[in-house]
């Protein structure tokens, strides 16, 4: 959804602002969290306190203040959805909300992240670049750096290196070519050869949306979105941005009070 062109002003204005490239948003929040166990049994992952603010905000914070995004969507579930609307009408000033709720009720019948993402992408009719963080993802790298990356490049993944080959078999390995192309694409392997991690931080070009629906239409998996990625890479260019500081994907218990130390919770 392109913005619409101003009624006064120059004509090379109205063209530049028509031309422009909006971004919008979407935090991935539909999970069930059931390695957490009792922490979620009651409230979902993402609005789980870390140090003394919810496990989102931190996402939210750095999206409500880019001028680029126009809207941030929040897909979530049944069983959370009434506390994720809350969330949002205590934060709808600072940016545009839409909460997207896909109505499933376990684990046992999730859409999965891509069957997710699919859902929004209609829901909302989005037409616009996408940019999509999981809301159990933490970090301390500006967004902005990801999205000037990508206006160089195009459709994005974040990237971390772990430095640590002996945990690489639970994450997303990649490999990059000297011009940032991501030549190699494996989720979770059995004998991993880099320490290149794919993170759920994307960016991804308005043509390249409609590419969701062909995999979905090819019985693509559409739960891990690392098999999402990992097709996409051999459909388009796609390229690795390759992310500073600190990252964390809170998975389990341990990963959750690691964190609450690290923002200063308990």
């Amino acid at each position: 959804m392109l913005p619409r062109t101003p009624a006064t002003g120059s004509a090379h204005a109205r063209l530049s602002f028509r031309n422009a490239r909006c971004l919008e948003a979407l935090i991935l929040a539909a999970g069930y969290a059931t390695r957490l166990g009792s922490l979620t049994q009651d409230r979902a992952k993402p609005l789980l306190p870390i140090g003394a603010r919810p496990m989102i905000d931190y996402i939210f914070d750095q999206l409500a203040t880019m001028p680029d995004v126009t809207r941030v969507s929040v897909v979530t579930n049944q069983k959370f959805a009434a506390q994720f609307v809350e969330w949002a009408a205590a934060h709808g000033s600072a940016k545009p909300i839409s909460v997207v709720n896909d109505r499933t009720t376990s684990d046992s019948d999730k859409l999965g992240a891509i069957g997710d993402i699919r859902l929004v992408l209609a829901t909302n009719a989005i037409d616009d670049d996408l940019l999509v963080v999981a809301g159990d993802n933490l970090f301390d790298f500006r967004l902005d750096a990801f999205v000037g990356f990508f206006r160089e490049h195009g459709t994005i993944v974040g990237l971390y290196d772990t430095r640590d080959l002996a945990i690489m078999t639970q994450y997303a390995t990649v490999e990059i070519g000297s011009d940032q192309r991501i030549v190699h694409f494996e989720e979770k392997p059995q004998n991993p050869r880099t320490t290149l991690a794919a993170t759920a931080i994307y960016l991804w070009k308005r043509e390249h949306l409609p590419l969701v629906e062909r995999y979905h239409s090819q019985g693509g998996n559409m739960d891990a979105p690392g098999h999402y990625i990992q097709w996409l890479t051999q459909q388009v260019p796609v390229y690795g941005f390759l992310i500073p500081g600190e990252w964390r994907d809170i998975g389990n218990r341990e990963q959750y009070e690691q964190a609450q130390l690290a923002y200063g919770g308990r």
